[in-house]
């Protein structure tokens, strides 16, 4: 009987021991990358950091990150409204390619819609790479179970599914609703706290952490600690909260002593929501529309082992380009993760971001109306709106004033016809959005 069954077993005991090392090896392989924190506000302002200029909003946290990292002035959200920024910055990819069709999801996109599970997000990128994966926070790119985050790269879930006006009023843990429904006051501390606990969990590890912070999206309603303390009012409140939640992460990896080995970055989803008091200026737009206070928003990058402190980068970047960049910084190689037909828009553009010599940002950005419209392109310092006849020179025209269309036709012409082109390529490989239960 032994000798009969001999063989199968020893090849089952080869085979077991070779998961292992398998499993071994991109452990050990991982162990001295950085960790990745990656957190998110909702409809904050370009403005609306101390150091990216606010009169009155203090954000000491934020401006210190800044001190000790790069501060970006050229970064660009993936789109102006809530789900196609997400699915962009998760995916690397415009959020035309992959089957957004304009508006958000809740409104004007069904409640049965999602992000195709069939997309390769950033978390599964780092988790192939043998990286622990979190998300805390606002998701707003599908709700059923086949859509949520732990279906998308995430080991640890926790957060609302939609923007924190919209019903259900929920909270999900892992892909469960809760029976606890939220108040909106206390969502950035308990983002905060469950950030915390995984970074706690996880800190022997390599890990990839997402918090998109529902807010300041409007209902503004700062925690009932944080009301009164700016002198900004209820808006000023919630950024400052939010500016105290970001210092408890970093004072977490402090306390685990891998700052030097952290990289976080900081940003906002699109411009600010009409009728609040978060402000883009110098830039003209609003969320939802396709000027710079739009799709420009705040960008901060820290990572004191592996970036300058200090530095201010003028280079145009996108959040589309993240997923590149992220797993170029952390040694993640992208050919194993995504395949070969799931192309992709956004480009490494670390070397730009770390201030190597002639390593610029990307060359041109396309740029889409919150509605679903393409709108305008962006490359170096103009930026054209071929069909509304519009040209800006954003380098002594940063608020879009004056209008230099009529004086400049062959950028016109060079411009439109390379937006004509990534259209076209983009329209003919479209990969649609999923259904739920198809």
């Amino acid at each position: 009987m032994f000798q009969r069954y001999a063989l199968p077993v020893c090849l089952l005991f080869v085979l077991v021991v070779s998961h292992f090392a398998a499993i071994s090896e991109v452990r050990a392989a991982s162990s001295d990358r950085p960790n990745v924190i990656l957190i998110m506000t909702d409809d904050q302002g370009y403005q609306d950091v101390g150091c990216f200029g606010h009169p009155k909003i203090k954000t000491p946290v934020l401006d210190r990150m800044a001190d000790e990292g790069v501060k970006l002035t050229n970064f660009y959200a993936a789109a102006s409204v809530c789900t196609p920024t997400r699915m962009g910055l998760l995916t690397g990819c415009y959020p035309t390619r992959i089957g957004w069709p304009g508006y958000v999801l809740g409104y004007r996109i069904s409640h049965d819609k999602g992000l195709a599970p069939s997309e390769v997000t950033m978390a599964e990128v780092f988790r192939k790479a043998g990286y622990a994966t979190g998300c805390f926070g606002k998701w707003h790119i599908g709700k059923h179970p086949e859509f949520l985050p732990t279906a998308q790269g995430f080991d640890t879930y926790f957060g609302i599914p939609y923007s924190n006006n919209m019903s259900p009023k929920v909270l999900i843990e892992g892909d469960k609703i809760s029976d606890e429904k939220f108040d909106n006051r206390t969502l950035t501390q308990r983002f905060t706290e469950e950030a915390i606990k995984f970074v706690d969990k996880n800190k022997d590890e390599p890990f990839f952490m997402y918090v998109p912070y529902s807010a300041p999206h409007f209902p503004v309603q700062p925690h009932p600690d944080w009301q009164g303390k700016s002198d900004f009012g209820a808006y000023g409140d919630q950024i400052e909260e939010i500016d105290w939640g970001v210092g408890q992460i970093l004072e977490t990896l402090k306390r685990h002593k891998i700052d030097e080995k952290t990289l976080v970055i900081f940003i906002t989803d699109n411009g600010p929501q009409k009728g609040e008091q978060a402000s883009a200026a110098p830039l003209r737009g609003i969320k939802w529309d396709s000027y710079e206070g739009s799709h420009r928003v705040p960008c901060i990058m820290r990572w004191p082992a592996g970036l300058e402190a200090g530095r201010v980068s003028e280079e145009i970047v996108s959040m589309i380009d993240l997923l590149p960049t992220l797993a170029r910084a952390a040694g993640v190689s992208l050919d194993k993760a995504i395949p070969a037909d799931r192309k992709i828009d956004g480009l490494d553009v670390w070397d730009a971001i770390r201030g190597a010599e002639g390593k610029p940002g990307r060359e041109n950005l396309l740029i889409w109306h919150g509605q679903g419209q393409f709108h305008a392109i962006r490359s170096g310092k103009w930026k054209l709106f071929p069909e509304k006849k519009e040209l800006y020179d954003l380098s002594t025209d940063i608020s879009e004033e004056k209008n230099v269309y009529d004086q400049n036709p062959e950028i016109v012409a060079r411009l439109a016809a390379t937006a004509e082109v990534q259209l076209k390529e983009i329209e003919a490989n479209i990969r649609p959005m999923a259904t739920v239960g198809k």
